[in-house]
């Protein structure tokens, strides 16, 4: 698994979160105005506004840029092997890397993560972009991640938020939500205890809410 990412797929997966931002702008910009006309919608449910499409259509190039940081399968592996030397290509130089990803990058992803949640229209296109394996692997990541040094708790708490809302509304199987539930808990725990101010704790017992929820 990279160790770190090189310089370029760091600066990728920042473009790609200011393609989604400016889409995200774009899409809230038309249906303040009305002036989309764009949605087409079947089922509305009373609390659960539908993504619109143009969203829902980024949500397969976010997963399969964490497919590859976070799944040995995107590559065919069964598992991330441990690297014996540094290649200079930013694979790991130990074994404590064990086969395993760690978390390079951890920021952009969650935000990443955070938008394939909400935008994702239902539960089968759930299984074709493999979001319940990725929701479990982010949490597994959480565990390692010093989100306070990197100035980046609020985008884990975020994806955190995330998969309890995705969960409720029926597009996250339950096994993904069990999965990861020690983690995310910790995760926030932390986030609470360690929080520098007041925002940074409501935004950690907000999270803790969602978990709360399920």
């Amino acid at each position: 698994p990279p160790n770190t990412f090189p310089p370029i797929v760091e600066t990728a997966l920042e473009a790609l979160n200011a393609v989604v931002e400016a889409s995200t702008e774009c899409v809230e910009s038309y249906e303040e105005e009305g002036d989309d006309t764009s949605i087409s919608v079947p089922h509305r449910s009373p609390n659960h506004t539908p993504p619109h499409q143009h969203l829902v259509a980024l949500v397969p190039h976010c997963c399969d840029a964490l497919r590859r940081a976070w799944l040995p399968s995107a590559w065919g592996l069964d598992a991330w092997p441990a690297s014996s030397g540094d290649s200079g290509d930013g694979m790991a130089d130990d074994a404590d890397a064990g086969g395993k990803p760690v978390p390079c990058a951890m920021g952009d992803c969650s935000r990443l993560l955070t938008k394939a949640l909400r935008w994702c229209p239902d539960l089968r296109s759930t299984h074709q972009i493999n979001l319940a394996e990725l929701v479990v692997a982010h949490a597994e990541l959480l565990v390692e991640w010093d989100a306070f040094a990197e100035e980046e708790d609020e985008s884990g708490l975020c994806a955190i938020t995330a998969v309890a809302e995705a969960f409720t509304r029926g597009v996250l199987p339950s096994h993904a939500v069990s999965a990861s539930l020690n983690a995310h808990a910790k995760f926030v725990a932390e986030s609470i205890d360690g929080a520098p101010n007041a925002v940074a704790c409501a935004r950690a017992c907000r999270a803790s809410h969602a978990i709360l929820g399920l």
